[in-house]
Formats: C-alpha cells, structure tokens, sequence
C-alpha cells in the first residue's frame, strides 16, 4: 500500500504548475532574467500547497531555484507548515478570516511573526469579523 503525504503530494502539483508557467514562459520570447515574474495564489487547502511549493527548506524547492517572485496564500491551513519548520522561498502574504472554523488563523499568525523575526518578507493580514464560507 502507497502511503500519501499531503503537503508533499501538493507540492508536486504546485511544481507541475512551475514546470508548465516555465515552460509558457520559454516559449513567449521573454528576457531570461525575467524568469522569476510568477506569482502563486491559494485559497484554503490550495494555499496549503502554495506553502509546500515555497518551502526553501525542502529539497525539491530548492532544485527549482526561485521561479516565483510572490506567494498569497488566502485562510491556508498553517500547523503542518510550521512543525515542518516551514521558511518562504518568495516574498509571501496570508490573509487570514478571524472567524474562521476551519482554518485557524492563530498558527499562521504565530508562524507569520516567527518568520517575520527571522527577516523573512511577508505580511500576515486578518479580517476581523470574516469567516471562510
């Protein structure tokens, strides 16, 4: 029997997803040293694989260089992301519901104020009052 892994199983979607904007990239006659003008967005378990996708501390991420330049990540789930020890390979931004049940904002606030200490570029934003629906 396969076990699966979530996040690791995202982040070969998040990387399916740089191979195939590269790959566009390539073939749209743009500068190479453009090559890091991607953005990536993720609203709820699909921020959870923006998290996996631009964790500098995993192998794979790091065999991809940089290719993304920014990161908003939309109520993601942080705990796993955190126990990971997860750090930010692009400038990265969560915003957050105060009210949401499902995703926690309290670990991504932690997780964002742990990263911010330690000089990464991000911003955590809450929404007072929102809640994922």
């Amino acid at each position: 029997m396969h076990e699966t892994h979530a996040l690791a199983d995202r982040r070969i979607d998040g990387y399916f997803a740089y191979r195939r904007c590269g790959g566009l990239y390539a073939t749209s006659g743009a500068r190479k040293g453009q090559r890091n003008h991607i953005a990536l967005l993720g609203w709820s378990h699909g921020a959870q694989t923006l998290l996996a996708a631009t964790d500098k501390n995993h192998p794979s991420v790091i065999a991809a260089g940089q290719p993304v330049k920014t990161a908003i990540a939309f109520y993601p789930g942080c705990v796993e992301a955190a126990r990971a020890g997860y750090r930010p390979n692009a400038q990265l931004t969560l915003l957050l519901c105060a009210e949401d049940n499902w995703m926690l904002p309290e670990p991504c606030i932690k997780l964002g104020e742990g990263l911010k200490a330690q000089g990464a570029d991000m911003t955590v934003k809450v929404y007072a009052g929102a809640m994922e629906l």
